[in-house]
């Protein structure tokens, strides 16, 4: 059975969150495109690889950057 990852990759999913509602954090992996790779924002040909992982927590501020002006603080995700 393939996993998620692997699917969302093929499939071009632009930005996949892993939530751990244990630990109160999470990791963001974003789809490589030919800019992302320069060190550039904004559109480019897709690589179709997730590059490196980012975590978050706490008081940190997520910042989608496939849905434009959506930003979260993690603890916010984890309010009881």
């Amino acid at each position: 059975m393939r996993l998620k990852f692997e699917l969302y990759e093929e499939a071009g999913v632009r930005e996949y969150w892993v939530v751990n509602p244990v630990e109160e954090n999470l990791v963001v992996f974003l789809l490589e495109t030919e800019t992302n790779r320069q060190g550039e924002r904004g559109p480019g040909e897709v690589v179709g690889r997730f590059g490196g992982a980012k975590m978050y927590a706490g008081s940190d501020l997520l910042k989608s950057r496939a849905v434009p002006g959506f930003n979260i603080q993690v603890d916010e995700i984890f309010e009881k």
